[in-house]
C-alpha cells in the first residue's frame, strides 16, 4: 500500500497484499481529506468493505487501473483449451476441462484446472 498527498485529495494504491486492519491503521491518523484510490492487483472483499466504511465520509473515488476489476471476478470455461486457444481475465479463471499445449491462460486472480495442465498459465 502507498499513500501519498495530490492536491485535493490523499491518493491510496493497494497492491492487494492489504488487510482491513492495515488499511484502518494507517488511515487513522490522516487527515480527513476526501481518497482517491487505485488497484493494482486482487483486492479482497473484506478490504473493499472497510475502504468503504472508511472512505464514504471523505467522499472515497475507487477507480480500477488498467481494466482490472475491483469486485471479486470468477470466470469460468467448461470445455478443454485446444491450441491457440487464449484465455483472459481480470479475475479468477475456473477451467473444467484440460488445457492443452499451446493454449494459454492469463488472469489477474487465480487460475484452476480441472483436467491435465499442458498448456501455458500465468497468473
Amino acid at each position: 500500500m502507498r499513500i501519498r498527498a495530490t492536491l485535493n485529495a490523499l491518493s491510496i494504491r493497494l497492491d492487494g497484499n492489504e488487510t482491513p486492519e492495515m488499511l484502518r491503521k494507517a488511515l487513522a491518523d490522516l487527515p480527513e481529506s476526501p481518497l482517491e484510490v487505485e488497484v493494482g492487483g486482487s483486492v479482497s472483499q473484506e478490504v473493499l468493505e472497510a475502504l468503504l466504511e472508511i472512505g464514504r465520509p471523505r467522499g472515497l473515488s475507487l477507480r480500477p487501473q488498467r481494466g482490472e476489476k475491483l469486485i471479486p471476478y470468477t470466470e469460468v470455461i467448461d470445455q478443454t483449451l485446444r491450441a491457440g486457444s487464449r484465455i483472459e481475465s481480470p479475475g479468477t479463471v475456473v477451467i473444467l476441462g484440460d488445457v492443452n499445449p499451446g493454449a494459454e491462460v492469463v488472469a489477474v486472480g487465480d487460475i484452476i484446472v480441472v483436467g491435465k495442465l499442458r498448456g501455458l498459465a500465468h497468473a
